[in-house]
């Protein structure tokens, strides 16, 4: 999963090459379906191969050249294998971005004057950390997470059940 933080929304903001195309894809992250993954996106290059062909009247050698590093990107299977919930793809003629991110986004292509953003919005509100302490008969754990992902943290000289704790009692 890639991070977007205010500074690369800001960076992606002041890009001011021309066309900017943004592409939007759900992706899938386990199994044999994740070959969906690259046909979702060969069908988005096509699209955006049309729209810059009758919108923008630019030749094919100019399309080509804008869209290399895309039509490369498909035939990178390891990239396809190692996904998470969406993924973004921003284009220009002098740059090309991809972010993993954990929005499921719709499909969508969008070739304008600056990169259609508001799909990545959500990822830089509320990002707030929290924590959980799970205490059970056998086991304690400390959990760190956001509201994307969680994962454990581990504790040094902390007992690791109730068990540990009340052996060192002493009960009278």
């Amino acid at each position: 999963m890639d991070n977007i933080s205010n500074e690369v929304i800001k960076n992606l903001i002041e890009i001011g090459e021309k066309p900017c195309i943004s592409i939007y894809l759900p992706t899938i992250q386990k199994g044999k379906e994740t070959e969906q993954n690259t046909i979702r996106f060969k069908n988005m290059y096509r699209k955006a191969e049309e729209i810059l062909d009758s919108s923008y009247g630019l030749s094919k050698f100019e399309i080509n050249d804008i869209l290399r590093p895309a039509k490369k990107l498909i035939g990178e299977y390891p990239f396809w294998q190692h996904q998470s919930s969406g993924l973004a793809v921003l284009i220009t003629p002098d740059s090309f971005n991809t972010y993993r991110l954990p929005i499921k986004f719709k499909e969508f292509i969008n070739i304008e004057d600056r990169f259609h953003l508001k799909p990545l919005l959500p990822l830089l509100t509320e990002n707030d950390n929290f924590y959980i302490l799970a205490i059970s008969q056998n086991n304690i754990r400390f959990l760190g997470g956001t509201r994307f992902n969680v994962s454990e943290i581990e504790l040094e000289e902390a007992p690791f059940s109730l068990r540990d704790i009340l052996k060192e009692m002493d009960f009278e």
